[in-house]
């Protein structure tokens, strides 16, 4: 029984946003007090919610992140992406190749999805069907963005295979008994383990493995 359902993560899956993202957030952080190198940032909260990293934060510090430092971190993400964001290198072409139908699920907002598929060109391909969990329900780990995924979709959870690249999002799709495709081009892969699904470590070879699972 093959797959009705490509559920793709955007952020370094879909667009190559996290060396940007991850800068802006060492700036602000080590602004605050914090000082988190870009690639601290990247080991500690990628795929993450923007929820879950002021607990860690907190956890860490024992102090509250501010109040306006989401907006902050959005304006000055926002403004780099206009001019320097990118896609990842050889999705375009698997996106393509992959008869399945698609939609994006992303810890982010759903705002943030919208903006970024834009600038880099990759809107067409999913059309509305993305999906922020920011404000609307948990945020990976936990699955909850998954599900309304596939719900929204119309598709058996069993029949989805998701397509990440973080420990968060891997774990995220583990908790929704999706198979998941864990794309290794940032994350050691050591760190990447699905239940069901296999990791590869190149766009191009992804949609031989979505056609043969």
């Amino acid at each position: 029984m093959g797959f009705e359902l490509a559920i793709f993560d955007n952020d370094g899956v879909l667009i190559d946003s996290e060396p940007i993202g991850c800068g802006v957030l060492s700036f602000l952080l080590s602004e605050w007090g914090y000082r988190r190198t870009p690639e601290q940032c990247l080991a500690d909260f990628q795929g993450t919610s923007f929820s879950h990293l002021r607990e860690l934060v907190q956890g860490r510090t024992g102090r509250r992140l501010p109040d306006d430092f989401h907006t902050r971190y959005q304006e000055l993400l926002f403004s780099r992406f206009r001019s320097e964001l990118q896609t990842v290198p050889g999705v375009r072409a698997a996106l393509e190749r992959i008869p399945l139908r698609k939609c994006v699920a992303s810890s982010a907002s759903r705002s943030k999805v919208r903006f970024t598929l834009d600038v880099t060109g990759l809107a067409p391909f999913f059309g509305e069907d993305f999906y922020g969990a920011h404000g609307l329900c948990r945020g990976k780990p936990a699955p909850d963005i998954f599900f309304h995924a596939a719900e929204q979709m119309g598709v058996d959870p069993s029949r989805c295979a998701v397509i990440e690249d973080s420990r968060a999002g891997v774990e995220a799709a583990n908790g929704a008994g999706m198979a998941c495709f864990a794309y290794c081009g940032r994350t050691r892969r050591e760190q990447l383990k699905p239940d069901r699904g296999s990791l590869f470590d190149a766009m191009d070879k992804l949609p031989a493995l979505l056609a043969s699972t």
